[in-house]
């Protein structure tokens, strides 16, 4: 009768142990549904205004960016110092940063109406031209005491698709510098840099396309 009872009560320090277990996983469950999710930003394209320019009949493929292993993620860059990489704990862009400046470089040639047809490198396009990108910068930076600035640079290369011959390159900046702290704040900086990059970018890419095509009208 001794030895039933041990067992019986071995059985219930098991249970008991079984139902605290529960418990507490029940509770880290709770604790991470209640926890804010991220803020997700999306930046916008460029609607460049062209009207002196003439439509162009190219066919414009934009291959993804290539870009430090520290700018490729969905995350928001901070550099407090030139040799320290962190991120905003929360808040995300809606994609990897080199997906999102391939898309939104897309749509800002597309907005111009001067090209035939513009997309993503791979999506089906028979182009006459690939513009080849590299995201060099692109995230907040400290200055020691005196502010922030939204730094971003994009390195373009504009090849002539065929051959595989670089037609023309260029490198292209915007630094915005702000006093702010709040991830809203910056994102703004970040839309309004981008969008004067990639109007410039347009307007490149369309006056050297064209150059290239009276070049080549000379040559036959």
């Amino acid at each position: 009768m001794k030895q039933i009872t041990g067992r019986l009560g071995r059985i219930g320090e098991l249970c008991a142990a079984g139902l605290l277990f529960l418990a507490l996983g029940g509770c880290a469950v709770l604790s991470a549904a209640d926890s804010e999710p991220p803020s997700i930003f999306v930046l916008t394209a460029a609607k460049p205004a062209m009207p002196q320019e003439e439509p162009t009949r190219a066919q414009i493929v934009v291959a993804e960016p290539f870009s430090p292993a520290a700018y490729d993620t969905n995350r928001i860059v901070y550099l407090p110092t030139p040799n320290e990489v962190s991120y905003f704990a929360d808040a995300r862009w809606t994609d990897r940063a080199p997906r999102m400046v391939q898309a939104l470089t897309v749509a800002s040639l597309d907005n111009t109406g001067k090209f035939l047809a513009v997309g993503r490198k791979g999506a089906g396009l028979k182009p006459d031209y690939e513009l080849r990108l590299e995201l060099r910068a692109f995230g907040v930076e400290n200055e020691s005491g005196a502010g922030k600035n939204v730094h971003i640079v994009l390195n373009a290369r504009l090849i002539d698709y065929p051959n595989d011959r670089i037609v023309a390159s260029r490198s292209f900046e915007a630094v915005r510098p702000t006093n702010e702290t709040r991830v809203e704040a910056l994102v703004l900086e970040f839309d309004n840099g981008l969008t004067g990059i990639m109007g410039e970018l347009a307007q490149w890419t369309h006056d050297a396309v064209d150059a290239h095509e009276e070049e080549k009208a000379e040559r036959r």
